[in-house]
Order: C-alpha cells, then sequence, then structure tokens
C-alpha cells in the first residue's frame, strides 16, 4: 500500500510543520497493549513498530493508543517522544480528507477520557504529495513537508499548536546539519 520512493525533492513553496513541546504543550506517545517503556518500539509479535510502518504493513499493527506523557495545551500536531510518526487530531484528518491530499494514511488511536479523535499519520512520501516526510525518505518521521495548498486549507480550517517553518531555510539547514555529523571535528 505504502512505499518508499527516493529522488530529488524541491521544497520551494512547502512549509515544514512540527508539533509544539513547550513546556504548556502535550507530549504524546504512541502505544499498544504489551508496550513496554524500555523497549518502546517492539510490536507484541517482536518486530519493531518503525520497520511494520516503512513496509506499509499497517494490518499487521496492534490496536494503538494515544498516551499523554505530559498534559497540556492539545494541539494538532502533538510532539511525539515515539518516533513513529506525526500524531495529528481529528480536525487536521478531517482536512487532509475534505482537501483530497495526497501521500498518506491515517491510523485511528484510542484516546484518553475526555481527549478528542487523533491519529498516528504514516507517510507514502512520494516526491509528489501533498504531505511528505521531512528530511525526504526520513523513518521515523518526525516533521512535515507539506504544501502550499494544503497548508492555507489546514490554516483556513484553525488547525493549530505547531511550529513551521519555509522548506527552503529548512532542508539548508539540515543539509547543514547531516554534514556536521558526517566530518568528525
Amino acid at each position: 500500500m505504502l512505499r518508499q520512493i527516493g529522488g530529488r525533492r524541491g521544497y520551494a513553496g512547502r512549509m515544514i510543520l512540527e508539533g509544539c513541546c513547550g513546556e504548556g504543550d502535550a507530549w504524546a506517545l504512541v502505544a499498544w497493549d504489551g508496550w513496554a517503556d524500555d523497549r518502546w518500539w517492539e510490536l507484541p509479535d517482536g518486530r519493531a513498530v518503525d520497520e511494520v510502518l516503512a513496509a506499509g504493513d499497517l494490518d499487521a499493527l496492534p490496536a494503538l493508543r494515544l498516551a499523554l506523557e505530559q498534559t497540556g495545551r492539545m494541539g494538532d500536531i502533538l510532539w511525539s517522544s515515539t518516533p513513529v510518526g506525526p500524531i495529528v487530531s481529528g480536525r487536521f484528518a478531517e482536512v487532509l480528507e475534505r482537501s483530497g491530499a495526497t501521500g498518506y494514511v491515517l491510523v485511528p488511536l484510542s484516546t484518553p477520557d475526555g481527549v478528542g479523535p487523533y491519529a498516528l499519520l504514516v507517510l507514502d512520501d512520494n516526491d509528489f504529495d501533498d504531505v511528505r516526510a521531512f528530511p525526504q525518505g526520513a523513518l521515523p518521521v518526525e516533521r512535515l513537508d507539506v504544501s502550499a495548498r494544503l497548508l492555507a486549507e489546514l490554516r483556513a480550517a484553525g488547525v493549530d499548536g505547531f511550529c513551521a517553518e519555509h522548506g527552503e531555510a529548512a532542508s539548508q539547514r539540515e543539509r547543514a546539519r547531516q554534514l556536521a555529523r558526517a566530518i568528525p571535528s
């Protein structure tokens, strides 16, 4: 169903979105029955959750739930301490669906009492999709690369609770970070 596609990617006119992680923001994680804090990546069958997601084997996932590590403001994109993918609100998901956006699958999460609907956003990561992983091909996905059209629709719907920066600037900073890691000091 989902596939990773490489290739050159441009960031002109694109925005990079990330859940806010300030002191007053909620921080979340994705959990399941049998989830263990010291082995957060391991599914009950022993496979790594990020590998299952990358393979697009979503039917093999156990029932997933949203767990809060830090309570606070519930944004439309939650900062997640388990890097399996962005956690988005029902409002964010509705905009994706209504707009005809491409490049994603939503995996519903059960939520604690009093918390609205949230879903795990699993990305196809095609160069031409409205919503993509940032940086290209990133797994796990912590930041979203969205088209200008999609960002305009998200804002028009009142979607908030995320940080945004221009794609070209974020891309230059990411390249510099990768170079710094590749070249020992």
